[in-house]
């Protein structure tokens, strides 16, 4: 009997594997280090960065909802986001600083 193909977790994600994303389901890349992607609860999917921080925690950094935003331009927004954590930044830090300049 033939098997019904299935989704290998470490394989490069692509718009159709995204479309087919159940609510509670999360995805890596494994093309894009850290860029995740993760079905709410209303199916909406949100693309995130996930990075450590130089304390050691993890943290993510929310990029956009597919759609809105094209795995393309995920990845190309995750790689600006690793290139910020080589030269020393903290994402995360930095949008809150922003957030609260703003207020």
């Amino acid at each position: 009997m033939a098997r019904k193909p299935t989704l290998n977790a470490l394989s490069p994600l692509t718009a159709a594997i995204i479309s087919q994303m159940k609510s509670g389901q999360e995805r890596g890349d494994s093309l894009y280090r850290g860029l995740r992607v993760r079905c709410l609860a209303g199916g909406t999917k949100v693309f995130f960065y996930r990075y450590r921080a130089t304390d050691g925690s993890l943290r993510e950094i929310r990029l956009g909802e597919f759609g809105a935003l094209t795995l393309a331009k995920a990845r190309e927004t995750a790689a600006k986001k690793r290139l910020e954590r080589e030269e020393g930044r903290d994402p995360q830090l930095e949008k809150h600083k922003e957030r609260d300049q703003a207020s």
